[in-house]
């Protein structure tokens, strides 16, 4: 086992003592501001109703753009389908002359 010197010893106590300090700064910290939920009053009330509005944009946005995106798809599975169908009838021909070759 290695033993540490005086001068490793001082640097871990350091920086544990920095990060204890770091750790209570922010709990502080974080304790005098909180949500505006929290806050109370009308500004707390304000801050819910602008919140709401905001998600409620954001849903009617995204399900816009998804009803609006429907008829392309459903064209292109049109086109694909049509597509896979004239593949088929293709292939459908050439077994035929195959099969009339022997």
């Amino acid at each position: 086992m290695m033993r540490r010197s005086r001068k490793m010893w001082r640097r871990m106590r350091r920086s544990w003592w920095r990060r204890r300090r770091r750790m209570t700064r922010k709990r502080r910290i974080s304790r005098r501001y909180g949500k505006i939920r929290d806050g109370g009053g009308k500004f707390g009330e304000m801050g819910v109703a602008k919140e709401e509005e905001y998600f409620y944009k954001k849903t009617r946005k995204e399900l816009d753009s998804l009803q609006s995106d429907r008829p392309k798809q459903i064209e292109h599975l049109k086109k694909s389908i049509e597509n896979l169908k004239n593949e088929l009838r293709q292939h459908e021909k050439m077994l035929e002359e195959f099969t009339k070759k022997k």
